[in-house]
């Protein structure tokens, strides 16, 4: 029976002995890292019946819609998609999208761009790219 402390010893030393052994090896290629993109500002955006879609500008100069619904005055719905190919496409999930038409107010700054319903005010500052959401 191996103990806890026998795997312990093994793997500590691991290391060690595979050194010894393949001196002449070369490392392993480590594998890529997954590379990520963070929306960085507002470049200009556009009010629609359901909502707000804001035309943004991605850390690597790319550019990416965000788009917010209000589904209701108590909810708001974020959703973005760098991959234009992928912008229509269906989730396996199914999604309620036919909302109650809800009554907004876009209200705009040279810092930012306020989409107000009554109950929850969402800020957009345009660079850098945050938000916040208040309630009444």
């Amino acid at each position: 029976m191996v103990s806890r402390r026998d795997v312990l010893a093994l793997v500590g030393s691991a290391p060690v002995l595979l050194v010894g052994t393949r001196a002449d090896a070369e490392p392993e290629p480590q594998a890529e890292l997954e590379q990520h993109e963070s929306v960085q500002e507002i470049s200009h955006y556009e009010k629609t019946k359901s909502g707000v879609i804001f035309h943004c500008t991605t850390d690597q100069v790319k550019a990416a819609d965000v788009t917010v619904t209000m589904c209701t005055p108590e909810i708001l719905r974020l959703q973005m998609c760098p991959d234009p190919g992928l912008k229509n496409v269906k989730g396996l999930l199914e999604i309620k999208e036919d909302w109650p038409s809800v009554a907004f107010n876009v209200i705009e700054t040279p810092e930012a761009v306020s989409v107000d319903t009554g109950t929850l005010r969402m800020e957009f500052q345009r660079k850098p790219w945050k938000y916040v959401v208040y309630d009444t």
